[in-house]
């Protein structure tokens, strides 16, 4: 765990992405609702790791970026 506390994002996504130490602390509070994730390099990125957790692709964003949704009904 102390691996993953010490990593950083890049300065521009600081805006977007919160340190480790914190979404750690939100999942102690909120054990409910959140739920710790970690992506680092050389694990397959993002897309991979979401359609491991049942996401599924369901179109494109402006951008060509994947828009992904997740059943949550059953």
């Amino acid at each position: 765990m102390l691996d993953a506390c010490r990593l950083e994002v890049a300065p521009a996504q600081r805006k977007f992405v919160p340190p480790v130490a914190q979404s750690l602390a939100e999942v102690y509070v909120h054990p409910d609702v959140a739920r710790p994730r970690l992506i680092c390099d050389g694990e397959g990125g993002p897309e991979e790791f979401y359609l491991k957790l049942g996401y599924r692709k369901r179109g494109l964003t402006d951008d060509g970026e994947y828009l992904g949704d997740m059943d949550l009904t059953g």
